[in-house]
């Protein structure tokens, strides 16, 4: 399967403490799928905001 995981933005998720941290929970969530045999993407709304085709996946979350 090819899966989308979003991490959603956060207005304030720069403020708080000065720098942007890596979604560690997505990571690990796909680490797993991964090894399952699925595709993964992880799409970063914080960092990232270029247009996605959402029929490309399978499952998004």
């Amino acid at each position: 399967m090819n899966i989308l995981l979003i991490y959603p933005a956060s207005d304030n998720a720069f403020s708080k403490v000065g720098f942007i941290l890596p979604p560690l929970g997505l990571g690990y969530i796909a680490s797993v799928l991964r090894r399952a045999g699925h595709k993964i993407k992880i799409y970063d709304f914080n960092i990232q905001s270029d247009n996605l085709n959402f029929d490309d996946f399978d499952i998004v979350g």
